[in-house]
């Protein structure tokens, strides 16, 4: 077999494992048939039960058709070994949404899940009908890039622990040792920040940072983007991704207050509820 062959072939057998991914992603739709649809895509390590807790129900109120999903690594989705990477996270959104026949869908992600909409959106444009990409685009800083390295660094020891309460947690909170920073060390724990799930996960989301070539692709999304910061958010800083909203052909920047990067989903459901209900039924 020469190499042409072994890489048409490699490439066929990527294109059958994404669709056997997809078959198997665990996901419920809820809504009444019919309504627009949305699809809600979560960060690292996050449960599609956490979308329905906080902002599903005003989707679902306002006649929209909400799927919600975990993505492959964590929850009832399988969890190969990784490391995974955002265009393979990407494929298998997209290939549960051809699965389903959902075509130029609203979609909502955060963090690691705004990073796939980014990417499917660059690729996939007959599938992304507009995008909210929450706590998730934003020029490099020096920070976010630190962030990313060390965490490769230290991804299985205890340690990568302690830095995510540090980086995603508001300050206030750890000092007061406030009941939010002690339900966010619990759900850390309880997530698994051990599991190969998870660990592949981060890896895709630490690689897309690193990326160098991500700014220039921001021209090419055709849909219209709603950019979302957290006032206190370390890794996307408010002010990171205003620029990045500024070089995305048509999109509008929107800053959550007094949140940070872990705990806004919680904190502020009812006005991040309320702000992707008016941006993606539009």
């Amino acid at each position: 077999m020469n190499t042409q062959d072994r890489a048409q072939q490699d490439h066929a057998k990527k294109g059958q494992d994404r669709a056997t991914q997809a078959r198997e992603l665990a996901y419920e739709v809820h809504g009444r048939p019919g309504g627009p649809r949305v699809a809600l895509v979560p960060g690292q390590g996050m449960q599609r039960v956490m979308w329905e807790l906080t902002v599903v129900p005003a989707l679902v109120e306002a006649g929209l058709q909400v799927l919600c999903y975990d993505q492959r690594g964590v929850g009832d989705s399988p969890a190969p070994d990784g490391p995974y990477s955002v265009p393979e996270l990407a494929g298998d959104l997209a290939g549960l949404l051809d699965r389903l026949g959902w075509e130029r869908v609203a979609l909502a992600g955060v963090s690691l899940g705004g990073m796939v909409i980014e990417h499917l959106a660059v690729n996939r444009p007959d599938l992304v009908g507009r995008a909210a990409l929450v706590a998730s685009t934003s020029v490099p800083t020096s920070f976010q890039q630190a962030y990313a390295e060390a965490r490769s660094s230290v991804r299985n020891d205890p340690v990568s622990l302690l830095l995510e309460l540090l980086i995603t947690v508001p300050p206030a909170d750890l000092l007061a040792d406030t009941p939010a920073a002690r339900t966010s060390l619990s759900f850390m724990r309880r997530r698994g920040p051990y599991t190969a799930g998870f660990h592949g996960q981060g890896q895709a989301g630490d690689d897309w940072l690193l990326r160098r070539d991500r700014e220039e692709q921001w021209r090419r999304i055709a849909a219209p983007c709603l950019l979302v910061a957290f006032e206190h958010d370390l890794l996307f800083p408010p002010h990171a991704v205003r620029e990045a909203a500024g070089r995305i052909p048509d999109a509008r920047f929107h800053l959550v207050p007094g949140v940070a990067h872990a705990d806004a989903l919680v904190r502020a459901a009812d006005e991040i509820g309320a702000l992707l209900r008016d941006f993606l039924r539009a």
